[in-house]
């Protein structure tokens, strides 16, 4: 009988590294951002996604997990859609 090896590439190998991935955790992916300051905004962010809280400082360069990034983006886009709908039916 002879004696043979198994090769990593075949399907099988493929399949049993792909289940001990670790999954994405978008906890741990970062994006630096800097909120500017404003005549009229001057204080800290805060920003609460479920139990966790960040308060973040305007005016310097931070790195904020990326939930925390989309929220403020998706804040600021509600913001814009905002002041669009109001300047729409502004004259009605």
């Amino acid at each position: 009988m002879a004696n043979t090896k198994r090769n990593a590439n075949t399907p099988e190998n493929k399949e049993n590294t792909k289940k001990t991935e670790t999954p994405y955790d978008p906890w741990a992916d970062t994006v630096s951002i800097k909120i500017p300051k404003d005549r009229n905004k001057k204080e800290d962010v805060t920003v609460s996604i479920n139990d966790k809280s960040f308060l973040i400082q305007r005016g310097v360069e931070v790195d904020v997990p990326r939930p925390v990034y989309d929220a403020l983006v998706d804040q600021e886009r509600a913001i814009e859609e905002r002041d669009a709908y109001i300047e729409e039916n502004a004259s009605e």
